[in-house]
């Protein structure tokens, strides 16, 4: 990048997706319409987005398809999550086909998590002063927001600030990795 300000949108893919099938889940459709439904949305979803902040860069950053280092450091990481849908598991090409049409490049590595991918992205940037904002609902990218990363809660029209880390946690987002070692 040239040493003009840049704005680094990041989508949480996964996370966005999930929750958009979610949504749509409660309505009564077979996996197909399902499919296309969460397709639509996304589409609608990434395009206001997009309108919205008017990023100069974006990307969506998805979770590899390998399990990560975590996975072998402790074997129970991530058991007790809810597995992916079969039929969102089944579209994930089509669904990245659905970001590319927005404009929106997927990125995606064997056996590393979008949460990696998208701190390294988001400190790099942040180091050099660019903009970065990450569209998530992962209140676990909170404890990046000293480094100057913006967080846009798109369901629930909010900022995880500052603001917000002090009302839900008491205290500063600089204290979060270690209220979260001490609390677990």
């Amino acid at each position: 990048m040239n040493h003009a300000m840049a704005h680094l949108l990041i989508f949480d893919a996964l996370n966005l997706i999930r929750r958009l099938h979610a949504a749509l889940g409660k309505q009564p459709l077979d996996a197909t319409a399902l499919l296309l439904a969460t397709q639509q949305r996304l589409l609608n979803t990434v395009q206001g987005i997009l309108n919205e902040v008017r990023p100069s860069h974006v990307i969506a950053v998805f979770d590899g398809e390998q399990p990560s280092w975590r996975h072998s450091i402790y074997p129970d990481y991530k058991l007790g999550r809810t597995p992916m849908p079969e039929e969102l598991q089944q579209g994930m090409e089509q669904l990245q086909a659905t970001l590319w049409q927005c404009g929106v490049d997927s990125l995606l590595t064997a056996g590393d998590e979008a949460d990696d991918l998208i701190a390294t992205l988001s400190h790099q940037l942040t180091q050099r002063q660019q903009q970065v904002t990450l569209i998530s609902t992962d209140k676990g990218f909170c404890q990046l927001l000293p480094s100057g990363l913006q967080i846009r809660d798109y369901f629930n029209r909010r900022w995880l600030d500052q603001e917000f880390v002090l009302s839900q946690y008491g205290i500063k987002a600089e204290q979060l990795v270690d209220y979260w070692a001490l609390s677990g």
